[in-house]
């Protein structure tokens, strides 16, 4: 194996840059050394190299947080996990030990929050934003961040596990029952998510609001009854025509900005 590697590099506001790297190592005991076999482009991956710049990342870090990968080298406390074994990342999970995670709320980890190198309060700890991540032919990955998977599930699906999680983690917030009605406002890959899982949950109805025409094309290839053009058409009295004036039973909001809170049936509901 080549001593150095191709990765994408974020090299500061507006740039990413392929460069070679060196193939990383071993250093602690709880170390794991992967061969990324698929990575996702993430909406933030996006924003960090816009100008301005969008969201903030440490300039020199490789970028990805959205990857799968083969074990190839573990370190010596390293359990459950074997050079061959095929794995999923969870970019952001917690430690397990801290006041926040044993009272069940692992997404307010201390030890991931604290991060000095943020430019305030609420940014984790993330790979490909903080410390190297996965656009690079290797990564080294704490063992905790990992999840055995099976060999023959193809890697650039398992890549699309932790965005899969974002949508079935709110859907389990909301409460969303077999027979109700959705509406999902924004059809990018999140949204399209929210979709699909509505549909193979048993949703009665699913109106999309989408003002661009191939993401509402890929809305009803998703499973979407309704799409709109907000933009041509107004998404409230659509909704209320769809619901026989009754307004969504659950309503999911994947852009930037507010909804019309008559889209569902009650106050309460939109808060959640």
């Amino acid at each position: 194996m080549s001593n150095t590697m191709l990765a994408a590099v974020f090299k500061g506001e507006g740039r990413l840059e392929l460069e070679q790297r060196p193939v990383p190592n071993i250093q602690r005991d709880d170390d794991v050394i992967l061969q990324v076999g698929g990575v996702g482009i993430c909406g933030s991956d996006l924003h960090i190299i816009y100008r301005p710049q969008g969201h903030p990342a440490k300039p020199g870090v490789i970028m990805g947080h959205e990857f799968a990968g083969r074990v190839v080298a573990v370190g010596k406390g390293v359990e459950g996990l074997n050079p061959g074994d095929h794995v999923a990342v969870d970019p952001n999970p917690g430690c397990g030990k801290c006041k926040m995670c044993r009272r069940g709320l692992p997404n307010a980890c201390i030890p991931h929050f604290t991060n000095p190198e943020a430019p305030g309060p609420g940014w984790g700890l993330t790979p490909g934003q903080w410390w190297d991540g996965g656009i690079a032919e290797f990564v080294r990955m704490p063992a905790h961040h990992l999840y055995p998977i099976a060999k023959h599930v193809p890697m650039w699906q398992v890549a699309m596990f932790e965005p899969i999680g974002v949508a079935v983690n709110g859907i389990g917030k909301i409460g969303f029952r077999v027979g109700e009605s959705a509406v999902v406002l924004g059809a990018g890959p999140i949204g399209l998510l929210f979709v699909a899982l509505f549909k193979s949950g048993g949703a009665s109805k699913i109106v999309v609001s989408e003002p661009t025409l191939r993401r509402r094309e890929a809305a009803l290839t998703c499973g979407a009854d309704v799409v709109v053009d907000p933009s041509k058409e107004d998404i409230e009295q659509r909704v209320l025509a769809e619901t026989n004036g009754e307004g969504a039973d659950v309503a999911v909001e994947v852009v930037v900005g507010c909804f019309p809170r008559r889209l569902i049936w009650s106050a309460s509901m939109a808060a959640c």
